[in-house]
This record gives structure tokens, C-alpha cells and sequence, in this order.
């Protein structure tokens, strides 16, 4: 028996029962999800309350496995489905990828986005900013029911 840290169901949360109902009736469709990102700007913005600059469009699951759903539920809602993890396989589903803003990893991206603009190569920038689209900062602040959360830990939220 393996010992996975992790679900092999994927599960997507809601506040409403309405909501799951017109994913059963119509299927996933991306939302526009405020979020803070990297950098100092950022920050300010999330200590002083102020909204995201940006939002994406996004549809969100998560991997916990059962016994670790508590805060979760209590943040995003407490009606959900779950899908084999091989349905988000097939479907293109990919984790989130989690990053220190100090980290290399972090800064080298950092500077390939900006020589992709300055050498005005837009398929290398759509391509970065695309990777950027699925990054998040392992610890920030977040933008949660009109008003600034701070001091989140998204790499327990297991995108």
C-alpha cells in the first residue's frame, strides 16, 4: 500500500450548492481570481488593503487528502467535487508551482521575462508570462473576501 502525501483526487471547492450544480450542468469555467503576486508593489498594496492590480482566470483544485481538508474547506467552502487525479491528467490539469521570491529559480525568470521584452521576442515573453500564470509565492499575502489577507501559506492550499 502506498503511503501518498498527497490525494489522488483532485477536488475543487465552492461556497454554494448552486455553484456545483452548473459545474454538473455546464462543466469548469475559469473565474477571474484576484491575486497579489511578487515584489514590492505587491506588498504595499496587500498591507495598506488595496486590490490586486491583476486577476487571472483560473479554476482551482487541490490534492489534500481528506484528513487535512479542514482549513480548507473553511476557506473556499464547504461543498466540493473530486475527480481522479487521471481526469486532470487527460485534461490538462498541472500543479501550482510554488516559489520563493528571493529563490534563484525566481530571479533567473525574472530576467529572462525582461530580456524577452527588451529584445521585443513576444513569443518568449507570452511563454514566460504563461509560466508566470502558474507560479504563486510559497508564503504572501492574499486577496480574500474584499480585503487583504497576510501572511498566507499557499503551499498548504496544494494547487
Amino acid at each position: 500500500m502506498s503511503e501518498n502525501i498527497s490525494s489522488n483526487i483532485l477536488f475543487h471547492f465552492t461556497k454554494s450548492l448552486d455553484s456545483i450544480v452548473e459545474i454538473l450542468t455546464s462543466g469548469f469555467y475559469p473565474h477571474y481570481c484576484p491575486e497579489y503576486s511578487f515584489g514590492p508593489t505587491h506588498i504595499a498594496d496587500a498591507r495598506t488593503n488595496k486590490p490586486p492590480a491583476h486577476a487571472a482566470p483560473m479554476v482551482c483544485f487541490c490534492d489534500l487528502p481528506l484528513s487535512l481538508i479542514r482549513k480548507h474547506l473553511d476557506e473556499y467552502g464547504q461543498f466540493g467535487i473530486g475527480l481522479d487525479k487521471q481526469w486532470g491528467i487527460r485534461n490538462g490539469v498541472t500543479p501550482v508551482f510554488y516559489m520563493q521570491d528571493q529563490s534563484q529559480i525566481y530571479i533567473s525568470l525574472s530576467n529572462r521575462i525582461w530580456a524577452a521584452r527588451d529584445q521585443n521576442d513576444s513569443k518568449a515573453k507570452n511563454d514566460l508570462e504563461m509560466l508566470i500564470a502558474y507560479t504563486k509565492p510559497f508564503h504572501g499575502d492574499a486577496w480574500r473576501g474584499g480585503e487583504s489577507k497576510l501572511g498566507v501559506h499557499f503551499y498548504d492550499e496544494r494547487e
